[in-house]
């Protein structure tokens, strides 16, 4: 991805001087995230699938992720209205 690993030799082409590649990011993505007790972010959903997986057969229980209803649910914090919040009607006199 990098020219060291793209295998690249620099300035090949004396007429070109743009960089047709992706750049080194410049801060580390995750923010420090994962480690030391931090929850992990930035996470693919077949990542996360495969840590399920893997937790699943290092510890003999099952794992896996929520569905979309059950995620719905607890973002909903068990109410059954749109909102996990009582709206309130406002009356204007």
């Amino acid at each position: 991805m990098f020219a060291n690993q793209a295998g690249e030799k620099t300035n090949q082409d004396e007429l070109v001087d743009a960089v047709s590649r992706p750049t080194k990011p410049y801060v580390e993505m995750s923010f420090g995230m994962g480690l030391n007790g931090f929850p992990a972010i930035s996470m693919t959903q077949h990542a996360a699938n495969k840590y399920a997986e893997w937790l699943s057969a290092k510890t003999g229980h099952f794992y896996r992720l929520p569905t979309e209803a059950e995620w719905e649910y607890a973002c909903r914090a068990g109410t059954m209205t749109a909102y996990s919040f009582r709206q309130r009607s406002i009356s204007v006199k």
